[in-house]
Order: structure tokens, then C-alpha cells, then sequence
């Protein structure tokens, strides 16, 4: 959601061709690529695929595509797919590389939750990655936003099938299957057979930071911080879920282009979910109460543990 592109410097190679009896030498025009295999607790398996085409000195065109694969059963979500693609910036003689990229969703995972036929651009997603290596200090940092724009205008959730609600907004879909959250429901005026907008969607915060030392050329190690926020928009309340945060540390080894690396630790979630006591609290106190609880976030178990995530590059 995903992935550095770890070959940014561009490298001047030479190809000798006899023409009239004499060596011409032809430039190479730098361009580079990697294969990313990335496998982790939350997302399953992913592969990355990313490529630059330098075009001025220090400045590069980026694309990539992101194939997830590993979310649960894929194929409920439509074969979730991201492409997209933006501009490296390198500094610093190269130790700084800074690529703001804006990437396209496709399937359904944004726009309706999982259940129904695949979309083109169901969302967009503005994404930024930052590289920097120097004197043995490594620092990989990225920030992305998946924001849904196409909504499904017929959507609808009942007491007999919540679930196609539970990912725009879990806290209502969950309330709805219960009889006292359908009563909880009914104090806001909504139907319990009804979603209360039938355009709303599903937005993600994804972020990370790798922060390490190189302690050899082929051995780096340091800390891993990574945090996955969902917010629904469209509904009453949306208060953002934090699916997980994981922090723990990390070791990548190296071997001429290509790259292992490993991390894992503690993994932490905070997810709405109504209990026993929370139904009884909505319901006696109406509107007010359920906003109130829509707003206020209680810790949740989904991710709360370990984690592990491994990743394996190739540059080319």
C-alpha cells in the first residue's frame, strides 16, 4: 500500500559496439525497477511491482502496481488491485529520495465493503515515501490515504444480513443485528433494514517508519512502527477504527540486489464493537447516547498480540 522503491540512484553503464571500425559507447538511460514479495499478519501475501524512468538530473518518473492478494478471500473484495504512479526527488547527492505518488484503486473494498461486483477507480489514494541513507543511518517512512469515491447507491443491511455493512461502518451493522441495538437504531430515527447513507464508503490511513543502522554492508537493524486506521464516510458518527499498530524491530540482510527483510513484535487494535452493557446504555439513552457511542472508540481484539511482517526485493 505499497512499497519503497529501493533502487533510486541511476547508474551510468557502457555498451561497446564496433561501427566503421571504431568503439562507440552508448549511455544507458538509467531506468530501474524492483519485484517486491511482501507477506505479513494483516494483509496476507502481496506483490509490488515499481519502476522509474529518470528524466533530468535528480528527477525521475515512478510507477508501481500493488496486487492484494492476502486480503481474506480476495476475490469478495474484487481482486483489490492499486496502480498509480509520481515523481522521486533526490538530494543530498542521493542519501534523501523523496517520491509523492497518487495511486488508483480497483475492486471493491472502498466503495462497498466486499460482497458485490468489482469497480474501476472505486477510490484514489495520495501516498508519499521518504528514503534516506548516510553514514550507516538508514530511514524509510511512508504515508498513504485510501479514500473511497464511488459509494454503492443501493447498498442496504438488515438484522438478518448485517454483514455487508460491517466494513463501511461496523458499529452500525453490529447494532442493527441485535434487538436492542435495532430499538438503539429506531431512537435515531432510522430503519433497522436500512443503511443511514447509501453512498458511504470506506477510507484507510496507512502508515509506516523503518529506522535502523547499517551495521555491515549486508546487515541493517533498527525499529518498526506501522499503523492502519479505517474511517467510514457518509455515516453517523465515523469515528476512525486503528485496525492495528504494530511496533517492534527489524533486521533486513543483503545480497548484491536483492534484500530480506524481517520484522515483528507487538501488535494492538482499537475497534468499535458493542457489548451487553453497551446496548443497554443506547438504548436507554436514545439519539444522544448512540452518537456518543459512535464517537468514542473502545478497545477491540482483532490484532491485539504479535506480529510479523517479512518482505523480500529485487531490484533490477
Amino acid at each position: 500500500m505499497m512499497k519503497k522503491i529501493l533502487s533510486i540512484a541511476t547508474v551510468a553503464l557502457f555498451l561497446s559496439a564496433p561501427v566503421f571500425a571504431q568503439d562507440a559507447k552508448e549511455e544507458d538511460p538509467g531506468y530501474y525497477g524492483s519485484i517486491t514479495i511482501n507477506s505479513d499478519s494483516f494483509f496476507g501475501l502481496t506483490p509490488i511491482a515499481a519502476i522509474g524512468v529518470p528524466i533530468a538530473d535528480g528527477i525521475d518518473i515512478t510507477g508501481y502496481a500493488i496486487f492484494w492478494s492476502g486480503i481474506g478471500n480476495n476475490a469478495a473484495f474484487g481482486h483489490w488491485t492499486e496502480f498509480g504512479g509520481g515523481v522521486n526527488f533526490s538530494l543530498m547527492d542521493g542519501a534523501l529520495n523523496i517520491n509523492p505518488q497518487l495511486g488508483v484503486l480497483n475492486g471493491n473494498l472502498l466503495s462497498r465493503g466486499g460482497g458485490a461486483a468489482p469497480i474501476f477507480a472505486e477510490g484514489i489514494v495520495p501516498n508519499i515515501t521518504v528514503l534516506f541513507e548516510q553514514n550507516g543511518f538508514e530511514l524509510e517512512f511512508y504515508y498513504g490515504y485510501y479514500m473511497g469515491t464511488k459509494g454503492d447507491p443501493g447498498a442496504i443491511t438488515s438484522n438478518a444480513g448485517s454483514t455487508t455493512f460491517s466494513q463501511v461502518d461496523p458499529d452500525i451493522a453490529l447494532l442493527a443485528a441485535l434487538p436492542a441495538g435495532s430499538e438503539a437504531l429506531g431512537a435515531l430515527q432510522l430503519a433497522a433494514n436500512k443503511f443511514p447513507n447509501k453512498n458511504a464508503v470506506n477510507n484507510f490511513t496507512h502508515v509506516w517508519l523503518f529506522k535502523g543502522y547499517q551495521i555491515t554492508d549486508w546487515l541493517s537493524v533498527g525499529l518498526h512502527y506501522e499503523e492502519l486506521q479505517s474511517r467510514a464516510s457518509g455515516g453517523i458518527g465515523d469515528a476512525p477504527n486503528v485496525l492495528y499498530t504494530w511496533r517492534g524491530l527489524y533486521a533486513t540482510l543483503k545480497a548484491g540486489k536483492g534484500s530480506l527483510r524481517v520484522a515483528a513484535g507487538n501488535s494492538s487494535a482499537q475497534v468499535d464493537g458493542p457489548d451487553a452493557l453497551d446496548i443497554l446504555t443506547i438504548a436507554a439513552g436514545g439519539r444522544t447516547a448512540a452518537i456518543d457511542y459512535l464517537n468514542d472508540p473502545a478497545p477491540g481484539s482483532a490484532m491485539n498480540g504479535t506480529y510479523y511482517r517479512v518482505t523480500y526485493t529485487q531490484e533490477f
